[in-house]
Protein backbone atom coordinates (compact mmCIF):
# COMPACT_ATOMS: atom_id res chain seq x y z
CA UNK A 1 0.00 0.00 0.00
CA UNK A 2 1.41 3.25 -0.71
CA UNK A 3 1.79 6.19 1.51
CA UNK A 4 0.37 8.86 -0.39
CA UNK A 5 -2.32 8.19 -2.52
CA UNK A 6 -4.03 10.68 -5.21
CA UNK A 7 -7.57 10.50 -6.69
CA UNK A 8 -9.15 12.77 -8.71
CA UNK A 9 -12.92 13.51 -8.48
CA UNK A 10 -15.48 16.10 -10.88
CA UNK A 11 -14.61 19.12 -8.41
CA UNK A 12 -11.12 17.96 -6.22
CA UNK A 13 -7.92 16.20 -5.54
CA UNK A 14 -8.35 14.19 -2.55
CA UNK A 15 -4.59 13.01 -1.21
CA UNK A 16 -4.57 10.44 1.39
CA UNK A 17 -1.91 10.07 3.46
CA UNK A 18 -1.22 6.90 6.21
CA UNK A 19 2.22 6.21 7.91
CA UNK A 20 4.02 2.60 6.97
CA UNK A 21 2.42 0.32 8.61
CA UNK A 22 5.21 -3.23 8.59
CA UNK A 23 2.59 -5.18 11.16
CA UNK A 24 -1.30 -6.04 11.45
CA UNK A 25 -2.45 -6.40 15.06
CA UNK A 26 -2.55 -10.23 14.22
CA UNK A 27 1.36 -10.15 13.92
CA UNK A 28 1.31 -7.98 16.91
CA UNK A 29 -0.29 -10.04 19.10
CA UNK A 30 1.68 -13.06 17.48
CA UNK A 31 5.13 -11.51 18.20
CA UNK A 32 4.06 -10.46 21.85
CA UNK A 33 2.57 -14.52 22.59
CA UNK A 34 6.12 -15.24 21.62
CA UNK A 35 8.03 -13.00 23.16
CA UNK A 36 5.50 -14.19 26.36
CA UNK A 37 6.11 -17.64 25.97
CA UNK A 38 9.98 -16.74 26.04
CA UNK A 39 10.05 -14.65 29.46
CA UNK A 40 7.70 -17.44 31.11
CA UNK A 41 10.07 -20.75 29.89
CA UNK A 42 13.19 -18.34 31.69
CA UNK A 43 11.10 -17.54 34.32
CA UNK A 44 10.63 -21.08 34.97
CA UNK A 45 13.90 -22.52 34.53
CA UNK A 46 15.15 -19.62 37.23
CA UNK A 47 11.63 -20.84 39.59
CA UNK A 48 12.71 -24.67 39.49
CA UNK A 49 16.31 -23.64 40.93
CA UNK A 50 14.54 -21.66 43.71
CA UNK A 51 14.43 -17.80 42.61
CA UNK A 52 10.69 -17.30 42.41
CA UNK A 53 11.67 -13.21 42.40
CA UNK A 54 11.94 -13.93 38.54
CA UNK A 55 7.94 -14.29 38.30
CA UNK A 56 7.33 -10.68 39.14
CA UNK A 57 10.03 -9.31 37.39
CA UNK A 58 8.76 -11.22 33.86
CA UNK A 59 5.20 -9.96 34.68
CA UNK A 60 6.54 -6.37 34.95
CA UNK A 61 8.49 -7.00 31.53
CA UNK A 62 5.20 -8.41 29.93
CA UNK A 63 3.13 -5.72 30.97
CA UNK A 64 5.22 -3.13 29.51
CA UNK A 65 5.88 -5.50 26.60
CA UNK A 66 2.08 -5.07 25.84
CA UNK A 67 1.89 -1.57 26.53
CA UNK A 68 4.55 -0.71 24.05
CA UNK A 69 3.30 -2.88 21.88
CA UNK A 70 -0.28 -1.40 21.88
CA UNK A 71 0.87 1.90 21.87
CA UNK A 72 3.11 1.52 18.68
CA UNK A 73 -0.17 -0.04 17.23
CA UNK A 74 -2.57 2.71 17.85
CA UNK A 75 0.35 5.47 16.73
CA UNK A 76 0.02 3.64 13.33
CA UNK A 77 -3.62 3.71 12.57
CA UNK A 78 -3.35 8.24 12.42
CA UNK A 79 -4.39 9.21 8.42
CA UNK A 80 -4.86 12.22 6.86
CA UNK A 81 -6.80 13.37 4.03
CA UNK A 82 -6.37 16.17 2.10
CA UNK A 83 -9.38 17.52 -0.38
CA UNK A 84 -8.32 20.42 -2.72
CA UNK A 85 -10.98 22.10 -4.13
CA UNK A 86 -11.20 25.68 -5.84
CA UNK A 87 -12.58 27.33 -2.71
CA UNK A 88 -10.89 25.75 0.00
CA UNK A 89 -8.39 23.07 1.26
CA UNK A 90 -9.81 20.75 3.67
CA UNK A 91 -7.36 19.05 6.51
CA UNK A 92 -8.68 15.96 8.34
CA UNK A 93 -6.67 14.16 11.03
CA UNK A 94 -7.82 10.65 11.61
CA UNK A 95 -6.59 8.64 14.68
CA UNK A 96 -8.23 5.66 16.09
CA UNK A 97 -11.56 6.51 14.90
CA UNK A 98 -11.64 10.10 16.19
CA UNK A 99 -11.62 12.54 13.30
CA UNK A 100 -10.39 16.30 13.23
CA UNK A 101 -10.72 18.67 10.60
CA UNK A 102 -9.65 21.88 9.73
CA UNK A 103 -10.81 24.19 6.60
CA UNK A 104 -8.10 26.44 4.56
CA UNK A 105 -8.41 29.62 2.29
CA UNK A 106 -7.56 28.14 -1.35
CA UNK A 107 -6.82 30.93 -2.77
CA UNK A 108 -4.81 32.29 0.30
CA UNK A 109 -3.28 28.78 1.07
CA UNK A 110 0.01 27.86 0.60
CA UNK A 111 2.32 24.95 1.51
CA UNK A 112 5.88 26.32 3.91
CA UNK A 113 8.46 23.25 3.14
CA UNK A 114 11.49 23.09 5.79
CA UNK A 115 14.14 21.65 4.91
CA UNK A 116 16.85 20.58 7.60
CA UNK A 117 20.52 20.52 7.30
CA UNK A 118 21.15 17.12 8.81
CA UNK A 119 20.20 14.40 6.95
CA UNK A 120 18.39 12.27 9.75
CA UNK A 121 15.73 15.04 9.54
CA UNK A 122 13.25 14.71 7.38
CA UNK A 123 11.18 17.96 6.06
CA UNK A 124 8.31 19.64 7.82
CA UNK A 125 5.53 20.49 5.29
CA UNK A 126 3.33 22.96 6.82
CA UNK A 127 -0.52 23.96 4.94
CA UNK A 128 -1.06 27.71 5.97
CA UNK A 129 -3.19 30.37 4.99
CA UNK A 130 -3.79 33.99 7.02
CA UNK A 131 -5.69 32.87 9.50
CA UNK A 132 -4.25 28.97 10.67
CA UNK A 133 -1.38 26.60 10.06
CA UNK A 134 -1.60 22.77 9.74
CA UNK A 135 1.40 20.10 9.85
CA UNK A 136 0.77 18.03 7.43
CA UNK A 137 2.46 13.91 6.73
CA UNK A 138 4.48 13.98 9.47
CA UNK A 139 4.60 10.86 10.02
CA UNK A 140 5.87 10.25 5.96
CA UNK A 141 9.09 9.17 5.13
CA UNK A 142 11.61 12.22 3.22
CA UNK A 143 10.33 10.32 -0.27
CA UNK A 144 6.67 10.28 0.55
CA UNK A 145 6.86 14.00 1.83
CA UNK A 146 8.31 14.95 -1.55
CA UNK A 147 5.56 12.89 -3.83
CA UNK A 148 3.45 15.25 -1.10
CA UNK A 149 5.23 18.34 -2.09
CA UNK A 150 4.48 17.46 -6.09
CA UNK A 151 1.26 16.60 -6.05
CA UNK A 152 0.21 19.90 -4.18
CA UNK A 153 2.25 21.53 -6.44
CA UNK A 154 0.31 20.18 -9.26
CA UNK A 155 -2.69 21.39 -8.57
CA UNK A 156 -1.55 24.90 -8.27
CA UNK A 157 -0.87 25.11 -4.28
CA UNK A 158 2.40 27.51 -4.20
CA UNK A 159 5.22 25.90 -2.52
CA UNK A 160 7.89 28.47 0.16
CA UNK A 161 10.73 26.27 0.34
CA UNK A 162 13.64 27.21 2.65
CA UNK A 163 16.36 25.62 4.76
CA UNK A 164 16.75 25.81 8.63
CA UNK A 165 20.00 25.42 10.12
CA UNK A 166 20.42 23.49 13.45
CA UNK A 167 23.40 23.80 14.76
CA UNK A 168 24.53 21.18 17.16
CA UNK A 169 25.76 22.17 20.62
Amino acid sequence: MAMVESADSSDARIIRLSPNRSATIDQIKANYFLLAAFALIVAVGWAIFGVWLVFFFAGLELILLAFLLSKTYFKSQVSQIITLNTATITVEDIACDVRAQCCLSRPHAKLSVTRFEKPLITEQLFLYDHQQRVEIGQFLNRTDKLQLVQYCSDVGVPVRDHIDCIRSM
